[in-house]
């Protein structure tokens, strides 16, 4: 999950560390995080659409059984 990657900060804690450790991090790191955050990014989308695709598939499934 989102949490347990601790990539992306989920309170102002988490962010005001990030922050804190962007400004100490080598130039390379700083370089390869966007990449990161977009693959990161594409990952939860993908998910969501899992998820979307599942629920949609179960509320048509549920809808014929009613009927």
């Amino acid at each position: 999950t989102v949490r347990t990657c601790e990539l992306v900060p989920l309170n102002q804690g988490e962010l005001e560390a990030r922050v804190a450790g962007a400004r100490s991090a080598r130039g390379e790191l700083l370089r390869a995080l966007p990449a990161v955050l977009r693959a990161l990014c594409h990952i939860l989308i993908a998910q969501r659409q899992k998820l979307r695709t599942a629920q949609s598939t179960l509320a048509a499934h549920t809808a014929t059984k009613v009927k």
